[in-house]
């Protein structure tokens, strides 16, 4: 997949890491395994940044990752697109007792 190629042509480890991920699915131990990383959050953050430039597939249905190409079902990514979609809700929703609490606590320390 020459996409992957030019994205990521100087970080030899992410560009592999992409065109693997455009052929099979992968956990983030697999990932590891392959690519001698020594931790799972390591390598969930070389998938962040993949994603940030590929379509990174994720879902609860399925175990690990991959990156979309021509073949993949369109359902499949749509499903992976409402997931983020829930995600981002949900943190949203978290994210309004802090800023209540972050109001409270300015409005007491301007008195």
């Amino acid at each position: 997949m020459k996409e992957q190629g030019t994205k990521f042509k100087d970080d030899c480890q992410l560009r592999e890491m992409a065109e693997m991920l455009a052929s099979y699915w992968l956990k983030k131990e697999d990932i590891c395994k392959m690519f001698n990383i020594e931790n799972t959050r390591t390598a969930r953050e070389k998938i962040s940044i993949i994603a940030n430039e590929l379509p990174v597939i994720s879902s609860s249905k399925r175990e690990g990752y991959k990156v979309a190409t021509d073949t993949d079902d369109i359902e499949l990514l749509k499903r992976a697109d409402r997931e983020l979609e829930s995600r981002i809700k949900a943190l949203q929703k978290r994210r309004k007792p802090l800023k209540k609490e972050i109001a409270k606590r300015s409005a007491a320390s301007e008195k």
